[in-house]
């Protein structure tokens, strides 16, 4: 995953399982991004400390202004 365009990597801080949802607070230099995954049976449940890697889209990112 390093080599690819637009990927961060991080390290899970905290977890809430929410049924259909996961939400996931990721570290990505020292700053928190918030994550949520949906039917997260699908792709396992991930664990504080955890290393992750992020894959933002160019086509996903909507800036947002005051």
């Amino acid at each position: 995953p390093v080599n690819e365009e637009n990927v961060l990597e991080g390290t899970i801080d905290t977890t809430q399982y929410l049924g259909n949802l996961l939400r996931l607070d990721v570290l990505v230099s020292e700053k928190k991004i918030r994550v949520e995954l949906h039917n997260p049976a699908r792709r396992g449940i991930y664990a504080p400390g955890e290393k992750v890697y992020l894959h933002i889209p160019p086509t996903m990112i909507h800036v947002l202004t005051k």
